[in-house]
């Protein structure tokens, strides 16, 4: 299980960001948003490894303690 970088953070952040306030122009229009983001994800090379790695983790159960 891999731990994202500070970077992969950063690009990650950055990734939300722009879906937020995609989101936010343009409520009615899921297709619009569907799209930017493909287009966001494309330009961004390393964001399939950061989302591989996030989905790993969500998909790892913690140990209970």
């Amino acid at each position: 299980m891999g731990n994202l970088t500070f970077d992969e953070i950063l690009t990650l952040r950055e990734l939300l960001n722009d879906f937020l306030l995609q989101s936010k122009i343009s409520e009615h229009s899921t297709e619009f948003i569907g799209g930017n983001v493909q287009i966001m994800i494309a330009n961004m090379p390393n964001i399939r490894s950061i989302l591989q790695k996030v989905e790993t983790r969500i998909n790892t159960p913690s140990m209970v303690l």
